[in-house]
């Protein structure tokens, strides 16, 4: 998993300000409307956004003019973009500009992670076609895939589009995969400031508003598997997600 980088370069609390304002005002007079609408507007903040231009990332809409973006949050949302599904999948973000160009902005569903995860959420019942996957941070980086990432990034990312993206999906269950991301959930939903393996650990997981639930789990990359969290504990991770799903 990347290492935050913790530095003080300050954002203009302004500009937080007028990105926020937009993004409700493109809610205010559309309660009715129905949830793909409510979704498209979110899509679109998400297209306009240059917050964190400047903090080093850049947005799917503005890497090659545009033209590998999409209707969705980010790439995997188009890969497994379900709304209203029983289980929300967070990711930490999906990566660098060189790997979106090369790969043209869509998501590599035969690659080693993505794999792994299919096997995971098979486990507890389901299949990729109703979860919806999303992660913390949905501009792209410099760097490589485990370039270091910025405390800011998922500050802003999460107070703009996370939280507003969960009650536009409405998951019942939420699992965030790594670190990272389980930090920006725990950001903006005030939970426990435990370490991260207290919170895998955790059986019940943590409870969050509207009777959501919500699962930190490790990443189920090569890497974390053959370093940090097993395989074997993986998979009774996840059981302990099977029981939410299904309740």
């Amino acid at each position: 998993m990347s290492t935050i980088v913790r530095r003080g370069i300050r954002t203009k609390r302004r500009t937080r300000i007028y990105y926020r304002e937009q993004l409700l005002g493109n809610s205010i007079g559309i309660m009715a409307a129905t949830p793909p609408d409510i979704y498209a507007r979110l899509v679109q903040s998400r297209k306009e956004c240059r917050l964190c231009e400047s903090l080093g990332l850049t947005n799917p809409a503005a890497c090659e003019g545009g033209i590998y973006d999409s209707d969705n949050l980010g790439p995997w949302s188009s890969w497994h973009g379900k709304l209203n599904p029983r289980l929300m999948i967070i990711g930490q973000d999906w990566g660098d500009t060189k790997c979106y160009r090369k790969q043209r902005g869509i998501e590599d569903p035969n690659s080693a992670t993505n794999k792994k995860l299919t096997y995971l959420v098979g486990l507890i019942g389901l299949d990729m076609d109703s979860v919806f996957l999303t992660n913390a941070v949905l501009c792209l980086k410099e760097g490589g895939a485990q370039a270091p990432v910025r405390q800011e990034w998922f500050r802003n990312c999460g107070e703009q589009f996370l939280k507003r993206t969960i009650e536009i999906v409405n998951p019942r269950v939420l699992v965030t995969l790594g670190e990272c991301s389980f930090w920006s959930l725990r950001e903006l939903f005030q939970l426990p400031r435990i370490s991260f393996r207290k919170a895998v650990d955790k059986v019940d997981g943590f409870n969050l508003p509207d009777r959501k639930r919500l699962f930190p789990v490790y990443h189920c990359s090569c890497r974390i598997l053959n370093t940090h969290r097993p395989l074997a504990q993986q998979e009774k991770d996840w059981a302990r997600i099977k029981r939410a799903v299904s309740d």
